[in-house]
Order: C-alpha cells, then structure tokens, then sequence
C-alpha cells in the first residue's frame, strides 16, 4: 500500500512541475502538489514546488505555510532559517502580520543568530516595540556565534547601546555609550590642586 501511495505522490508531484514549468498553469500546478503532499506530508520537493507557485501567484498565506512546514522538516540550521526569514517577510510585507513576522524571525536568529536577512529586521522592529533588552539578546546572541571577528566586535558592542542594564561588565557599557550618554569626567574641585 506505501509503495502505491508513493507512486501516486511521485505522478502527482511530476504533473504538478509539467504543469507549472511547461505549460505556465499554477493554478493546476497547485492542486497537484497539494494531492501530492496530501499522499506524502512534509515532503521536501513537494513544499518547494507549493512555495515557488504561491511566490508566482502571491498567494503569500499558502508560501508562509508552506515555508513555515520546510522548516519544521528540520536539516540545516541555515536552510532552516531562510524558510523562516521567508515566512517572516511574506507576513510583514504581504499579509500585515508583523506580530507574526517577528516570531519567524527570532525563531530564524534561534537556529542560526547571525543570520543576515533576520538579524536586523529582528533587532529594529523589537527596538519600534520597546523591547530593547530583548533586541539586545540576540545582538550578543549573535555576537557569540558568528564566524567573523569582526562581526562579533560589532554585534557585542551595540548590544548595551541599546540596553545598558543587560550587560554585567559596566567597563564595556561605558566604553559602547555614545559621549552624549556617557557621564562627565570627574573634575578636581577649583582650589584642591596641589603643586
């Protein structure tokens, strides 16, 4: 019985690409890979094939689904959080879900913190929500796990800009302050000074 579900899934799943990428019919190409993933759920082909057809025909609720089930396939952490980063745009841009879209993101920033297209879209829309601290997170978060130094001095000194209080080493603060922010150097008072 698996191996003529199988079967039906594969034919389901070939006429959807003839359909899409020969004859330009996504509408048909749709309902193909829906039969097929209906046979065979999760299948990666399968989700890739729904994403590239919703993507064409801006059906953004169906790409983020189909993105969001990717993902929960599990693999590459990297590939992961490129499904999610997809998911999280399509919400933001698409489907005026932003509370949705920063789930995606910072579920992307969990597999991979430095991830480039979540990281700073992560850190500015929580920064807009006044959930610095949190912003400030995944800026070390990211800060310990990238793979270049100079990211990680980047990441690691714009964390206490933009929550002090979420860094123990008070040096560090000081020296990541902008001279607006940080305090005045202490002055001797006038007629203490000894020669």
């Amino acid at each position: 019985a698996n191996t003529v579900v199988g079967i039906r899934a594969a034919i389901a799943y070939r006429m959807g690409e003839i359909s899409e990428r020969r004859l330009g019919n996504l509408d048909d190409a749709m309902q193909h890979y829906t039969t097929a993933l209906e046979l065979q759920p999760g299948a990666a082909s399968v989700l890739m094939g729904m994403e590239r057809v919703a993507t064409a025909c801006g059906d953004w609720a169906r790409l983020v689904d189909s993105s969001l089930q990717q993902a929960r396939g599990g693999g590459d952490p990297l590939e992961t959080a490129d499904r999610l980063s997809r998911a999280d745009r399509a919400c933001i841009d698409h489907l005026d879900q932003p509370d949705a879209g920063l789930e995606h993101l910072v579920s992307a920033l969990r597999q991979v913190p430095d991830h480039s297209g979540a990281l700073e879209l992560a850190v500015g829309m929580l920064c807009e929500r006044d959930r610095t601290e949190e912003a400030a997170g995944l800026l070390r978060s990211a800060a310990a796990r990238t793979r270049t130094a100079d990211a990680a001095v980047q990441y690691g000194h714009r964390a206490p800009r933009l929550h002090p209080r979420s860094v123990d080493d008070a040096a560090t603060v000081m020296h990541c302050l902008p001279p607006s922010r940080a305090p005045p150097p202490r002055l001797c008072p006038p007629g203490r000074l000894s020669w």
